[in-house]
């Protein structure tokens, strides 16, 4: 299978535009942005303005990687020609990412942030806990009650 990298631009304005990857044509492509319904992301914003009929699309590498490979040299091209509409990276290296640099802070902003909760929702927990306590604890309890009662009514009539 074939991946491809490419730009998505309209020619008027050509220094805004769009790095992406797929292993589909391009033209299957293009379509594909031209009729996506997520309208909010800023290539889209963008590209709207003009007619969709002139977009255009250039290849800038052709390889034979496919997913998480080709995901990365997206990346690469992203990065290189720092794309203005990209929202969003390619790809992150797990080690790249916040919590994986930073195991210990993670955790206490974890411990943090629930007691922030806890502190702010006091009543709602505690209500919670009621409710609970009701269902497991003691509603059970009365419905066996209950049901020894009306089977001791059978037996004694």
């Amino acid at each position: 299978m074939v991946g491809l990298i490419y730009k998505l631009y309209a020619p008027v304005d050509p220094d805004r535009f769009y790095v992406g990857s797929t292993e589909m044509t391009l033209k299957d492509r293009l379509r594909y942005h031209r009729n996506e319904r997520k309208k909010s992301a800023p290539v889209y914003k963008h590209l709207l303005q003009y007619a969709t009929g002139t977009w255009q699309m250039d290849l800038l590498e052709e390889c034979d990687k496919t997913g998480v490979e080709l995901r990365k040299l997206e990346e690469f091209w992203r990065v290189t020609l720092r794309a203005p509409l990209n929202k969003n990276r390619a790809y992150r290296a797990p080690e790249d990412t916040w919590a994986a640099n930073n195991p210990e802070l993670n955790r206490a902003q974890n411990r943090r942030a629930t007691a922030k909760y806890k502190a702010n929702n006091m009543e709602r927990e505690r209500k919670r806990g009621r409710e609970y306590h009701y269902k497991q604890k003691i509603f059970p309890f009365f419905r066996a009650a209950q049901a020894r009662a009306a089977f001791q009514l059978k037996i004694s009539t």
